[in-house]
């Protein structure tokens, strides 16, 4: 076999790719060292944020974003926005002294899905058996709650029982 001489000449080519590659590298790397610092930073204030709210709190709002100095907070539950921005000017202040960059606070309501609601299961009709023991134990129980509760218990399960 006989070795293949390869005369070509990238070397001028090889350069501007290098050149470009590299300039877009570290552009890349710039953007991506921006993007940790900013991750790192929004952490931060989010662990702090957390340590300025009563728990209860915590878990109705988020940090949203930071953008030109002013800090957004995100807020799930309505009367936890009330609260929070009653307490605004303390809360700023605060996070002011820890943070000097933020300027501002800009708190956002967000909706949420509301929960599921659940149907309750339908009424369970009761044999004319179970009413009767139902009749006699409240016959023999002396007035109170418990037999008020028993009569409210009759009568509703009459009532069903005649519709069906």
């Amino acid at each position: 076999m006989v070795p293949v001489k390869q005369n070509y000449n990238f070397t001028r080519y090889n350069n501007k790719m290098n050149s470009r590659s590299l300039k877009a590298l570290l552009n890349q790397e710039n953007n991506l060292q921006i993007w940790h610092n900013k991750a790192k930073l929004l952490k931060d204030i989010e662990y702090f944020w957390c340590t300025l709210l009563i728990p209860a709190w915590r878990d109705h709002n988020y940090i949203a974003g930071l953008e030109n100095g002013e800090l957004t907070v995100a807020v799930t539950h309505h009367s936890v926005l009330a609260k929070i921005k009653q307490l605004e000017p303390s809360l700023q202040a605060q996070v002011k002294d820890r943070f000097p960059d933020i300027l501002s606070l800009k708190f956002k309501m967000v909706v949420t899905q509301p929960e599921k609601i659940r149907t309750p299961p339908p009424n369970q009709t009761l044999s004319s058996n179970t009413l009767a023991h139902f009749e006699e134990t409240h016959s023999k129980i002396k007035t109170g709650p418990v037999a008020e509760a028993l009569q409210r218990l009759l009568r509703h399960h009459k009532k069903n029982n005649i519709k069906n």
